[in-house]
């Protein structure tokens, strides 16, 4: 599936690593780690014995002007995810704690 789809944590396709795969840093050198099996390859190699396979379900597509309920969701918990990267944010929140015990 695709990252803009995903509701789990990122996953590197090319390093495992918890994060997108357009951030990755690693050198090109390198080899790639399969998040699946941790083999040389990328995640998205179909020959992968432990790749997830797909369901041959047949789905209904939405209009691309009309994001699932799911999708929503998705882009608030990455914004959300974003926000709590901010000191500021974080400063806030621990300052409204004893507020929102009483």
């Amino acid at each position: 599936h695709t990252q803009k789809a995903c509701l789990s944590n990122p996953a590197c396709m090319k390093c495992a690593g918890v994060h997108f795969s357009y951030k990755c840093v690693k050198p090109l050198l390198l080899p790639v780690t399969c998040i699946n099996c941790q083999g040389d390859h990328p995640a998205c190699f179909t020959g992968c014995g432990a790749r997830p396979r797909r369901n041959h379900r047949t789905f209904t597509r939405r209009p691309q002007d009309a994001p699932s309920s799911a999708v929503k969701f998705l882009r608030i918990i990455k914004e959300l995810q974003e926000l709590l990267k901010d000191e500021k944010i974080i400063s806030l929140l621990i300052s409204l704690l004893p507020v929102l015990k009483t």
